[in-house]
Order: C-alpha cells, then structure tokens, then sequence
C-alpha cells in the first residue's frame, strides 16, 4: 500500500514544492485508502530516514506533521519535495559522527555516587542518560563552565503552536497546536552566560535523527526562555563490551530554516563500567 503516491504525483519534479498541509484523514479518505489499517503516527511523524515509507524515499520526499487539522478531522501534514537532497531533513551520524577514537571519560566524583547504576543488570535509554548527566559527561562534553555536576534534566511533552520554514525561500508552515515531546531540557552556564540545551536522544546502533525532533522542541521553548541562548543537543547511546558509550552531537542553525540545522562538534565518550 504506497499510500503517499496520490500526494507524490502533485509535487514539482526535481525541485523543491510542497504538498499541503491537509488532513492525513481527508487525504486517506479522498484516495480510497481505509484509515482503520493506517497507523497515522507511523506514517507521518517519522524520527529517522528508515522510518520514511519507501515511495518517499524513492522520491526524495520528506513528511512532516504539523498539528490539528484546519481542513477535515485529525491530524494535518505536508509533503517536502526536494531536488535529490531528501537527507537535508536528517542528522546522518555516519556524516555528523567525525571523532573516529573514542576518550574514555573518568567521572570527576567517587564512584560510590555511581554505583547504583553499575548495579543494573541493562541498561534503558532513561538509565543512560541519567548516567550522563551524573556522571558529569554532559557538562564536560558540552564545555560548560562547571562541568559537574549537571543538575539533572526536566522531561516532558506538551501541545505547541508556531510556524517555521522547511527550506529556505520556503512559504511558512503553521504546527498548529500540535503534541511535542521533549527528552531533555536543562541549563548550563558557558563562557559566562547561561545556555538552555534541548537535547534528543536515541538508543541502538548508528543510524540518523530527522532534524525536526530537535527543530520541532526548540521552536516551542524558544518564546519562553528570553534573551539566553538555545542550543540542540543530539544524543546517541550505546552499551556493551563493558562500556556505555555516547555520541553527543551539538547542532546550531546556519540559517532559519529546518534544514539549515548543522552539527558543529562531537564528541564520542566511553564510561567503563566496573566488572
């Protein structure tokens, strides 16, 4: 079932278009497709290149969701044509991931603090991060002023509305009161300022991170946190071979644009983990 197919054929070949925003329900509807057999998140809210129906992939088109419908029921989405540059909307870590050796991070505290999490028998992604922040790895891979100890990230999701480019010289879309979680957000104080980080993270073996889970969290905090900088962290983790391992990424926008998001540093730490 190529259900995006209706959508791909009303796109620009070979440059940049859009399609929509419209109901993804109106849209199934209209195309004879039964939306009891569609998993509407799966479809179009997408964290990772993989993750994108392979019509898509085929045909360099990206799918974003943006909130409440304005046209039909539901949820509303659009469709990004490029012109051969579908990975403009992801963070490829085979690219982005440029320290080649990995530094083995030394806690700067007793390792008695730690030891509840060397107790675990496996390790979750929550369980992980936690480990970086404690640990004082966040802090000191982020160059903050005090690396340790990083007080301990806030978490969440909530219902945001704003409006951004996908590309430049793109018309605005509209994320119409649309749900946005948050994995971590904490502040830092760096060359003397305080620094918001909104930060992603993933588990597993490499793979990318589509742009707008970092894009999507920052332009729904960046009205609420002043005049301080707001920087989007990418966080990959990994365990085994007793170690955990971190590929932190930290990202800034060269332009306004969701795909002007760029990496500008990585660092890739191990922590041993006591036998």
């Amino acid at each position: 079932m190529r259900m995006f197919e209706p959508a791909l054929r009303q796109l620009q070949q070979g440059e940049w278009s859009v399609f929509g925003p419209t109901s993804f329900l109106r849209y199934l509807h209209e195309n004879d497709f039964d939306s009891r057999r569609v998993e509407t998140a799966a479809m179009i809210s997408v964290d990772s290149i993989d993750r994108l129906a392979p019509e898509l992939r085929e045909a360099g088109a990206m799918v974003l969701r943006l909130g409440k419908a304005e046209d039909g029921p539901g949820t509303q989405f659009a469709l990004i044509g490029t012109p051969g540059r579908l990975e403009d909307f992801f963070l490829i870590d085979e690219t982005i991931f440029t320290q080649p050796q990995p530094e083995v991070f030394q806690p700067g505290l007793n390792m008695r603090n730690l030891l509840p999490y060397y107790l675990l028998p496996k390790f979750t992604e929550r369980c992980m991060v936690n480990l970086a922040f404690a640990s004082g790895l966040i802090g000191y891979a982020l160059g903050l002023d005090e690396p340790w100890p990083t007080a301990a990230p806030a978490t969440g999701a909530g219902t945001f509305t704003f409006s951004f480019l996908p590309y430049p010289g793109a018309k605005p879309l509209q994320h119409v009161a649309g749900q946005v979680e948050i994995d971590a957000i904490f502040v830092g104080r760096r060359g003397g300022q305080d620094t918001v980080f909104v930060m992603e993270s993933k588990m597993g073996r490499r793979g990318s991170l589509a742009k707008h889970k970092l894009a999507y969290a920052v332009w729904a905090l960046i009205s609420k946190v002043g005049s301080r900088p707001i920087v989007p962290v990418y966080l990959r983790l990994r365990h085994g071979n007793g170690q955990v391992i971190f590929d932190l990424v930290e990202c800034q926008w060269n332009g306004a644009a969701l795909t002007d998001l760029t990496c500008v540093r990585h660092k890739h730490l191990v922590v041993d983990l006591p036998e």
